[in-house]
C-alpha cells in the first residue's frame, strides 16, 4: 500500500523587514485560500506517516516503530543487521495489519461493546495483580515503553481479535450464542490420518503421535578441499574408500584423515527424512539420501562434495552406514495416540479456517480500497440509495 504523509500546517511569521498584515474589519467577507497555491516548505512540519488503513482504522509510522521496538527489546539478538530488520518490520506489519482486520470484523459482528469492556476490565485487574499491584505494574510497563492506558487498549483489541478467531474455529460461539463450526473429529476421520501418519516418511507425524521413526548411525570421514581442489580431494576419498573395502578399519581411518575425527566420526542416531533434507542442503542433490534409505549395516558410501556455498570451506565426505535403527509406529487403539492425533487434526482445521477468513477479509478490503468504478457494478441512473445497494 502506498505511504501517506499527514502534516500540520503551521503560521508562518512574516519575513524580517515587512510590516505585519493589517486586521481585517469585523464583517469582511472569509478569506478562502487557494488549492492550489504553493505551500511554503517552511510552513510544514512533518508529523507522522500512515502505514496502513485497515476500513476505519489507521496504521501509523509511530505505531509500528513501537511495535518493532517492543519486539527487539524482548529478543535483543534477533535483527541486528539492516536486512534481517527490515523483515522483521514487514513480517510486524502484516501480523498488525491482520490483527487489525480481525479487530474490526469482530466489532462488525456486533459483539456488546459493554460486555467487551466489561471483560477487558477484568482481565486488566487480574494483570495488575500478577504483576505485584499498580505500582509495580506502571514500572513494568515503563521498562517496555507502555502506559496503562495502552496495556488497556491492547487487552481490548488482543480481546476482540481473540473472540473473532474463536468464532471461526468454533472453539467458543459467536454473536449469537450458537457454535458456528463442527469442531468433533470423527473416527473414521482418526483412523485415515493415522494410516498416512504412519507412512515410513512422515517422521513429523510419527513423533508427534509418541512413536519414533526409521534412524540410522552414520560414521563420517571429512577431507578439506585445498589448493589442488576439489577432483584431488575426491580422488584422495576415493583412495581412503578403496583402503576400508580392503579391509581397513575405518575408524582409523577417521583418526588418521578427518578434520572432524571426534568419536571417530560416528553421530548419535537420525531420522532417516532429516538426513534426506540434510543431503540437498549440503550436497545439492539426492546421493546422500539414497545411501541412507537403501545402504546396508557396513557399506560406505562414494565421495560426496559439498555443495558450493562461498561463506563455508568446501569439503569431501564419506559415510559409512553403522546402525539402522527400525521405526516404532503408535498403536491406533491407544488412548494417547488417538487424543494426540485428534488434538494435531483440529489444530490443522483451525489453521485452515482462520487462513480462508483471513483470505477474505483481506480480499473485502481490497474491494473496498477499489471503489464501485473499477468494479464496473455501477448503479443505473436515478436508482435510488436502497436500489444501488442492492446492486453493489
Amino acid at each position: 500500500m502506498n505511504s501517506h504523509w499527514l502534516w500540520l500546517v503551521l503560521s508562518a511569521s512574516a519575513p524580517g523587514g515587512q510590516d505585519p498584515p493589517q486586521s481585517e474589519p469585523w464583517n469582511a467577507p472569509p478569506q478562502i485560500p487557494d488549492a492550489h497555491a504553493p505551500i511554503d516548505d517552511r510552513a510544514i512540519e512533518w508529523v507522522d506517516r500512515t502505514r496502513a488503513v485497515v476500513h476505519d482504522l489507521i496504521l501509523t509510522q509511530s505505531d509500528m516503530a513501537s511495535i518493532v521496538a517492543r519486539a527487539r527489546h524482548d529478543n535483543p539478538e534477533q535483527a541486528r543487521d539492516p536486512k534481517a530488520l527490515n523483515d522483521l518490520s514487514m513480517k510486524l506489519l502484516n501480523e498488525r495489519v491482520d490483527e487489525l482486520l480481525e479487530i474490526q470484523a469482530c466489532r462488525d459482528a456486533g459483539f456488546d461493546p459493554e460486555r467487551i469492556e466489561q471483560l477487558v476490565h477484568l482481565r486488566v485487574e487480574d494483570y495488575v495483580r500478577s504483576h505485584g499491584g499498580p505500582a509495580r505494574t506502571a514500572e513494568f510497563l515503563a521498562e517496555h515503553g507502555l502506559t496503562p492506558n495502552d496495556l488497556h487498549d491492547n487487552m481490548n483489541e488482543r480481546l476482540l481479535s481473540m473472540t473473532w478467531r474463536e468464532m471461526v474455529t468454533g472453539e467458543s460461539p459467536g454473536i449469537t450464542g450458537r457454535v458456528q463450526r463442527d469442531r468433533y473429529v470423527r473416527p473414521g476421520q482418526l483412523h485415515a490420518v493415522y494410516l498416512i501418519a504412519c507412512q515410513p516418511t512422515e517422521a513429523r507425524w510419527i513423533e508427534l503421535l509418541g512413536g519414533e521413526p526409521e534412524r540410522v548411525t552414520l560414521q563420517s570421514l571429512v577431507l578439506p578441499v585445498d589448493a589442488q581442489g576439489t577432483e584431488a580431494a575426491v580422488q584422495q576419498a576415493a583412495e581412503i574408500r578403496e583402503e576400508a573395502l580392503d579391509g581397513a578399519d575405518f575408524g582409523q581411518l577417521v583418526r588418521t584423515w578427518s578434520v572432524i575425527p571426534a568419536n571417530d566420526g560416528i553421530s548419535r542416531p537420525n531420522p532417516v527424512q532429516d538426513l534426506v533434507h540434510l543431503s540437498q542442503s549440503r550436497h545439492g542433490d539426492d546421493q546422500l539420501g539414497r545411501f541412507v534409505r537403501e545402504a546396508p549395516v557396513g557399506e560406505i558410501s562414494p565421495p560426496l562434495a559439498s555443495a558450493t556455498d562461498p561463506s563455508e570451506r568446501p569439503m569431501v565426505f564419506l559415510y559409512r552406514m553403522v546402525e539402522r535403527l527400525p521405526a516404532r509406529l503408535p498403536e491406533f487403539g491407544e488412548e494417547q495416540t488417538q487424543t494426540r492425533l485428534r488434538k494435531e487434526i483440529q489444530r490443522l482445521t483451525d489453521d485452515r479456517r482462520l487462513a480462508t477468513a483471513k483470505r477474505l477479509l483481506r480480499e473485502a478490503l481490497l474491494e473496498r480500497m477499489r471503489g464501485p468504478e473499477t468494479t464496473g457494478e455501477q448503479p443505473e441512473a436515478g436508482a435510488s440509495e436502497g436500489e444501488a445497494g442492492k446492486q453493489n
